[in-house]
């Protein structure tokens, strides 16, 4: 089975109107990668195209966490995610329903003992 995780890193939580910084992409165990979207709308537009039949590949898996986000501001860019869709902030939801903690740093250090780095560590925002 084809699978792929990613995280959409955008500039606010309005999916109409937030921008896209990058898109983190990981194929593979250890084999991650992210895409920075240019600033520049149409160069920025180019780029999700390219990526676009990945997301709307329906044998290809998606996963992720907090997955309604991504796909909504996938959305809004004309692009629709199909095929199988794995969230583990539902599966954390599902799994421990009296937990009111099921963020994705907070799982990551609950269930893999990992302190993700954190936005500004990675960003290079003005």
């Amino acid at each position: 089975m084809k699978q792929i995780c990613f995280d959409l890193e955008t500039t606010g939580l309005d999916v109409h109107t937030c921008r896209i910084l990058g898109i983190a992409l990981c194929i593979e165990p250890y084999k991650a990668f992210y895409v920075s979207l240019p600033e520049d709308k149409k160069r920025s537009n180019e780029i999700l195209k390219r990526l676009q039949p990945i997301f709307e590949d329906q044998t290809i898996t998606k996963i992720g966490h907090n997955l309604k986000f991504d796909i909504n501001v996938l959305r809004s860019r004309g692009i629709e995610v199909n095929g199988p869709i794995i969230d583990t902030m539902v599966m954390d939801y599902v799994c421990r329903p009296d937990d009111k903690k099921h963020g994705l740093k907070h799982l990551s250090l609950l269930h893999l003992n990992y302190q993700q780095l954190t936005f500004k560590d990675i960003a290079n925002e003005k």
